[in-house]
Parts: structure tokens; sequence; C-alpha cells
């Protein structure tokens, strides 16, 4: 396998099968949505980009059955596939498959904290 997950790794792995992000502004939406994560929340997924412009991109596109790009996987499922996922989604997708109640919780809470900063962006300050 060219990059699975390791079977002791806690943490959740997600996959981006791009064209190449820097070249491909769809590629680019779809990577740049794991930043939108709360710090919290990426502490807890190992991400990797598989562009198949690459030999290994181009293998592990075969290996997760993959069919158009960008796809995002989660935990070598496909989830999202030639969408961009919304807040919602993505941490939903990530909340089914937290590997642990704890990690659950942690995402489940920063999830909350997300959509907080999202309806009061200045921290509820009004002015």
């Amino acid at each position: 396998m060219a990059g699975g997950p390791a079977p002791t790794d806690d943490l959740i792995f997600v996959e981006i099968l791009t064209l190449d992000s820097h070249s491909c502004p769809c590629c680019w939406y779809m990577v740049d949505v794991l930043r939108t994560l709360r710090p919290e929340a990426r502490e807890l997924i190992r991400y990797q980009e598989w562009p198949i412009k690459t030999r290994e991109g181009v293998a592990r596109f075969g290996e997760l059955g993959g069919r158009v790009i960008p796809t995002l996987c989660v935990d070598e499922r496909r989830v999202f596939e030639s969408v961009i996922p919304s807040l919602d989604e993505l941490y939903g997708a990530l909340i089914d498959a937290a590997r642990s109640d704890e990690q659950r919780a942690v995402l489940q809470e920063a999830y909350r904290q997300a959509q907080d900063d999202y309806e009061n962006p200045a921290g509820g300050q009004t002015g």
C-alpha cells in the first residue's frame, strides 16, 4: 500500500486525491478546507495529499478507488468526491471517524466552538 494509516495510529487519516493543489483551484480548496478546522481538531488528524501527477499519487488513487478529483477520504473511505465539504459536513465526517469517545468529545467541542466563531466573529463583542 502506498500510504495508508499505520494500524497503531490513533489519528484520523485524511487523504486528498488531487491533480495538484498548487495548479488546480478546486484541489486547492479541498486541501484548504482542513485549515478551517480548529487547532484542537487538526491535532487529531494526519493528512496526506496525493497528486495524480506523481507515481505514488496514481497508485494511491487506484488503491482508494478514486473516480474524480478532488476527493477527500477519511480512513481510506471516499467521503467527499468533487464536492468541497462545508464546515458542518467536514466535522460530521471526522466525528463519525473518531477512534474513541474522548476524540469524539474533542471534535464535537471544536465543532461547537467553530460554530460560535462563525456566528460571533468578533467574539460576541458589540461596539
